[in-house]
């Protein structure tokens, strides 16, 4: 009875301390792609709902109390399944097209090691990400890089399903028209893209301000200019102030998609 108390509570504990945080955190074949190609409309066909699922496994149990029997704990402790939704965009990057999104969609906040009440359990951590297109299928997609200082996050999705979309020359104005293609609560689906706009209104602490609607799962999409070039990348919204979004601005993107580390990749037609 003991032994299936310490079950209960440990997988209780672990499961509060884990989660995918995708959700915004508070406060065609024979055509080359074609990333000079004019966009007269919002980029649907390159936006993605990145959806993440996981599988946490105990592995390992460590403690120095005698009458926990570690090999059976483990084999008591359930794997826990986790998943969560953010959204993305195909852009160019220096490993080729990829989809943009920001690093808390990718990641989860899910530890290599959990300690309770003096035992220590090693957490396996298992993630699939799939990404779809409402236009233009799903796919699976890999992790190429992410910077969590930033919060951005690049994937590889299995085939490069359309035209990149290009990054703006230069920040926006203060007062300049701003949209975004997004998946708030996981909203998305085929011949289905919500699309926002508003305005940009300004820089805090390197972090730029838009009165674009942001809600959980917003998280990752990018921020368009009037000629839906990608200026920015939403990453936290207000609680309260639903209309606010913040993001990461244009000169961190391109750092981010073009760095100095050398990636060897074959781009694919589409």
């Amino acid at each position: 009875m003991r032994n299936t108390n310490r079950v209960s509570l440990i997988t209780s504990a672990i499961l509060l301390v884990i989660s995918i945080t995708a959700s915004c955190i508070s406060l065609n074949s024979n055509l080359k792609y074609d990333q000079s190609k004019k966009r007269t409309s919002a980029p649907a066909d390159a936006f993605v709902l990145v959806e993440i699922d996981q599988e946490l496994i105990p592995t390992e149990c460590k403690t120095s109390d005698p009458e926990v029997d570690c090999e059976k704990l483990i084999s008591e402790l359930p794997r826990i399944k986790n998943s969560g939704s953010g959204s993305g965009l195909m852009v160019m990057s220096d490993a080729g097209p990829a989809i943009l999104t920001a690093a808390h969609v990718c990641e989860s906040d899910a530890p290599d090691t959990f300690k309770h009440r003096g035992i220590e359990i090693t957490i396996l951590t298992m993630t699939k990400i799939k990404v779809h297109s409402p236009l233009k299928g799903s796919y699976h997609a890999d992790i190429l890089r992410t910077d969590r200082v930033k919060d951005l996050c690049l994937l590889r999705p299995e085939k490069i399903f359309t035209h990149p979309v290009p990054l703006a020359k230069r920040e926006p104005s203060i007062g300049e028209k701003v949209y975004a293609v997004a998946a708030p609560f996981g909203i998305s689906g085929k011949n289905l893209a919500l699309v926002f706009s508003g305005f940009f209104s300004g820089t805090r602490e390197n972090t730029r301000f838009y009165t674009i609607p942001t809600r959980p799962g917003s998280s990752g999409s990018a921020v368009l200019n009037e000629n839906w070039e990608v200026v920015g990348v939403l990453h936290t919204a207000f609680r309260d102030l639903e209309n606010v979004g913040l993001g990461t601005g244009l000169h961190d993107i391109k750092t981010f998609l073009f760095s100095p580390v050398e990636v060897i990749v074959e781009t694919p037609d589409f």
